[in-house]
């Protein structure tokens, strides 16, 4: 049966029933059909929604459970790694039960987890260095805390990110932004 439900999803596990070999292109996976059993344990596809929409509702539980421990550990991104601490947390053990009866070490599982979720940073490089270098600008500007004006220019210094080639693509230059600061603390402060 394994082996049948592996090769309807187009992944073909080598032979000695390990690990899948198989790594498919999932650049759409959110607008990919999502393959779904149903009550009777028959696969189907529902076009046009995004893989989320699709999921089950224990299954979208685990993931929003997976999102919140992400948030909770400070990480921005969520991982399969947190999803797969969402399956082994769940009451019902479904997943953990999986993993034993397919021939696992769920304590080996477990533990390696737990460090890989600890080792993941808790920022992205460059969201790390906008808020450095807003702080920076803060302090220079004699304000104890960040304002949105220094995270605006921050993201602009901070040359690295999607946001900052999307800003500076639009005419905006930390010269031009640093003055329009200026003219609108200027009125403020009037």
């Amino acid at each position: 049966r394994q082996h049948h439900v592996l090769s309807e999803l187009g992944i073909q596990p080598d032979a000695t029933s390990g690990p899948v070999t198989d790594f498919r292109d999932v650049s759409n996976l959110s607008t990919a059909p999502f393959p779904r059993l149903d009550r009777g344990g028959e696969r189907r596809a529902e076009e046009g929604c995004s893989v989320y929409n699709n999921l089950g509702d224990q299954a979208r539980g685990l993931v929003r459970a997976a999102e919140g421990m992400a948030l909770r550990h400070g990480h921005q991104p969520f991982t399969p790694e947190h999803i797969l601490r969402a399956l082994l947390d769940d009451p019902e053990g479904l997943a953990a039960d999986l993993i034993a009866r397919a021939g696992g070490r769920l304590d080996e599982v477990a533990a390696g987890l737990a460090l890989a979720i600890e080792r993941m940073p808790k920022l992205a490089p460059a969201t790390a260095r906008v808020l450095g270098t807003a702080e920076s600008l803060a302090r220079k500007a004699g304000d104890s805390l960040v304002g949105a004006e220094q995270l605006l220019l921050a993201i602009v210094v901070e040359r690295d990110s999607e946001a900052s080639r999307l800003l500076s693509g639009a005419g905006i230059t930390p010269a031009g932004l640093d003055r329009a600061i200026g003219e609108i603390l200027a009125v403020r402060a009037a």
